[in-house]
């Protein structure tokens, strides 16, 4: 089972991407192959010398830092103890050897599937400080030599045992040379190497050491160690949370150049049978992209036939509409200058014809007076002379008023000339509206079916684009699935060799980073318990001692 460091899912060991998540399952590493040890000789146990020898002690080898370390913190290998060979007597088969425990560093990841490199380790028959296999090689450059006629034990590697002598015969040799430890903070945080795309991660600040455990129980020491704990804590959390950062972008770092191995295998067109299925599918999803690409240009060619023809048609209909809009504004205004016309001539005739009726208003009155003047004595007002002078005068507004008829009826006959043409004119614009109004209907169901017949294009067009953005995507994680078996199967070539050698670098960081986050949490977990419960207790009690003091002083002073 392949296990999903995204979702957890258990996945089958020939699973590529994980069924639950869907992310790309990180590259299986094969075993290491180790070449077996030969057989142990039997040899007959011999009697050793009378003159027992003590085992000429060695000094401590400095420590041994192991060879991927992206962080000063990274696992480092521990200062083996110089090998105590227990005490043998004539006859008895030597004590088998307790096996060492193993360390962090040797304890596979489980974040991105990577396994972290072994850590070095030393015992007292290496013959030099770089050696991090474990086994015993020949003492060509310094130690001790054991004599061909005893055979010397395995050395045990617990450090609480005791030191014994043995009866063996041993020739001295100049001690090696301690390799100088290199001065380096173990709880800092360094510059990490070179990523694979050329930038370089950004140093983190210094780690406050873990606070060491009390030597002692009393409640001060459990008090004083809370903060210190709390500091360092606090400090590899935000260290593990910009690894895990770091980790992240790595990973995408590393599909991306899987991607373009992938990407190169399809350019060299490389006959490999792993990722066969994986380039057909790439070829088919290239054919959908060419087809989309293709649509996309019938259907841009048609989006630009639609507008043209819609802007044609809408700058006519523009030219009709405006004609037809500058006709009835022109019988408009005729028809008002008809209209303000024969205004006038009626009001000229109604002005005439005040005139005639006030002409012969005041005419019979002089009449009326004329025959009241017969009737009346001449010292009372009267007489044939006020009689004739009131008929005279009755005359003469008649004759006034006779003169205003003829006016009077021109200005009626040439207002009543001017209803005809009126009408024309109230018919036509009353025509030109309702053309006007259809015309404007028909430029707005042209633009609902223009707005129509572009929302459909464009409709397509989204369509297809999906489809290509779906293939191209899918090309996209063919290419990486195809990089992941073509980096499983390392087929030679010239143009993938440089895309290997990113990879490794790349998977080397990243089990490094693992290992530094497998170390932060050994260490972050790994506190005094008891001390941290007395601690907080001591605080809590405190704190609760301090309330009660202030709550009892604030009451004493209520009370006073």
């Amino acid at each position: 089972m392949r296990f999903c460091p995204f979702c957890g899912h258990d996945n089958s060991d020939d699973a590529v991407e994980c069924a639950s998540c869907g992310k790309r399952l990180p590259a299986a590493r094969p075993a290491p192959q180790r070449t077996p040890l030969p057989p142990p000789v039997k040899r007959d146990p011999k009697p050793l010398p009378p003159r027992p020898l003590e085992l000429e002690k060695e000094p401590a080898p400095a420590p041994v830092v192991a060879k991927h370390e992206p962080f000063p913190f990274a696992a480092k290998a521990p200062i083996a103890e110089p090998a105590k060979a227990p005490i043998t007597q004539p006859g008895l088969a030597p004590p088998a050897p307790k096996p060492a425990p193993p360390s962090v560093a040797e304890r596979p990841s489980t974040l991105l599937g990577f396994k972290a490199p072994p850590t070095p380790r030393r015992s007292l028959f290496d013959e030099s400080p770089e050696s991090t296999d474990g086994e015993n090689s020949d003492a060509s450059d310094g130690g001790a030599t054991c004599a061909p006629e005893a055979e010397l034990p395995p050395a045990p590697t617990a450090r609480n045992d005791a030191p014994v002598e043995v009866a063996v015969t041993l020739t001295p040799r100049p001690a090696p040379k301690p390799a100088p430890k290199p001065e380096t903070n173990p709880n800092a945080l360094a510059t990490t190497d070179a990523n694979t795309d050329g930038n370089t991660a950004l140093a983190a600040p210094d780690l406050p050491p873990m606070p060491p455990t009390p030597s002692t129980t009393n409640l001060l020491n459990a008090v004083q160690y809370l903060w210190p704990l709390w500091r360092a804590q606090r400090a590899r959390r935000r260290a593990q949370e910009a690894i895990r950062t770091e980790l992240i972008a790595d990973q995408h770092i590393l599909d991306k150049i899987l991607r373009e191995l992938g990407k190169t295998a399809r350019e060299v067109n490389v006959d490999l049978p792993a990722i066969a299925d994986e380039m057909a599918r790439v070829k088919a999803c290239e054919t959908t992209v060419s087809q989309a690409e293709v649509d996309l240009a019938e259907l841009t060619k048609k989006i630009d036939a639609e507008t043209t023809r819609f802007d044609a048609e809408s700058n006519e209909r523009a030219r009709l509409l405006s004609g037809l809009e500058g006709e009835l504004a022109e019988r408009e205004a005729e028809g008002k200058a008809r209209a303000s016309e024969r205004a006038q001539h009626l009001a000229e005739r109604d002005r005439l014809d005040m005139l005639i009726r006030e002409a012969e208003r005041r005419a019979s009155a002089l009449d009326q007076k004329a025959q009241r003047a017969d009737v009346t004595p001449a010292d009372k007002g009267g007489g044939p002379h006020t009689a004739a002078n009131a008929r005279a005068q009755a005359e003469l507004l008649r004759k006034e008023a006779t003169s205003h008829i003829g006016p009077r009826d021109d200005a009626r006959d040439r207002a009543a000339a001017l209803d005809g043409p009126i009408n024309v004119i109230s018919e036509q614009i009353r025509d030109l509206k309702e053309q006007i109004g259809e015309r404007r209907r028909a430029v707005a169901d042209a633009q609902q079916t223009h707005a129509h017949a572009m929302s459909s294009l464009q409709g397509d067009i989204t369509r297809v684009e999906d489809a290509r953005s779906s293939a191209e995507r899918e090309i996209s994680q063919r290419f990486v699935a195809a990089g992941t078996l073509l980096n499983l199967k390392r087929t030679v070539h010239p143009r993938f060799q440089p895309i290997y050698t990113q990879i490794d670098d790349l998977k080397r960081n990243l089990v490094a980073k693992e290992s530094d986050l497998v170390r932060l949490e050994a260490e972050r977990t790994t506190f005094d318990r008891p001390t941290v419960q007395r601690g907080l207790l001591v605080v809590g009690g405190t704190f609760a001692g301090l309330v009660l003091i202030v709550l009892t002083l604030i009451i004493l002073l209520a009370r006073h």
